[in-house]
């Protein structure tokens, strides 16, 4: 049983190894298309490793490509992907603060509620992903701790040493846990003029209109249609064929 577990572990770890040098692969080859300003083949390339492997790398160069393409709103939801993973990047901020400062509507690219803005106050500096690494850190360190207390027992210190650091993990791991639960799908419009209805269909009345780059806060995907709420507090309905969303 062991030897079989063994084999399947070592393939699933080849097959990943396998997996990542092909996304190397096309990401350098995409790279180079953008040096060669070949920006449209670039975009693809790493639109397709960015649906198959998302990373901010990925989200922040296929951003910059569509930059190049005149493409705002491609770019501004590339942006906008590459900064839900890296927020604190200066590189993804800058350029999407750029791109932000030279579109049509002035909207801003955060929406917070209270309860958001009191308990995720702490997603400015780390992001939920970097957040479970520091709890199974943690985890791994307080069990390490008490292993050495019933091997030591008159060292009392690492017993209450370790059941701190237990339980830091465990309130880390929910912190984190319930960020995702709570994580947010931004997207942009696409369109030069896309119409913002009262409900998902053409029949519904307009309530207001967006250009190309604005971003939104996806809430709620209803056939072809997307519920969104921008920073300033509107809502509405728009055509998915208008926007984009990572």
């Amino acid at each position: 049983m062991l030897h079989k577990f063994l084999i399947i572990l070592i393939f699933t770890l080849v097959s990943c190894q396998k997996v990542d040098l092909q996304t190397n692969k096309k990401f350098h080859q995409a790279v180079k298309l953008y040096d060669e300003e070949n920006y449209q083949k670039a975009s693809q390339i790493f639109r397709e490793i960015s649906l198959e492997s998302p990373s901010s790398d990925a989200f922040f160069n296929l951003g910059n490509s569509y930059f190049r393409l005149d493409k705002r709103g491609h770019a501004m939801a590339a942006y906008l992907a590459a900064s839900n993973l890296s927020p604190r990047d200066p590189d993804i901020i800058a350029n999407m603060n750029y791109l932000k400062n030279n579109i049509t509507d002035n909207l801003d690219v955060s929406s917070q509620s209270v309860f958001e803005s009191i308990f995720f106050f702490w997603r400015s500096f780390i992001t939920p992903l970097e957040l479970a690494y520091v709890s199974a850190f943690l985890w791994a360190l307080g069990f390490l701790f008490l292993t050495l207390y019933l091997w030591k027992k008159n060292f009392h210190q690492l017993l209450s040493l370790s059941f701190c650091l237990i339980f830091c993990s465990v309130f880390t791991f929910f912190a984190s846990y319930t960020s995702q639960t709570y994580d947010k799908r931004w997207g942009a419009v696409t369109a030069n003029i896309s119409k913002i209805k009262s409900g998902p269909g053409e029949h519904n009345t307009l309530v207001f209109e967006l250009h190309e780059g604005a971003p939104f806060l996806l809430e709620v995907e209803e056939g072809e249609w997307y519920k969104i709420q921008l920073s300033d507090g509107k809502k509405g309905w728009v055509e998915k064929s208008s926007v984009l969303v990572f």
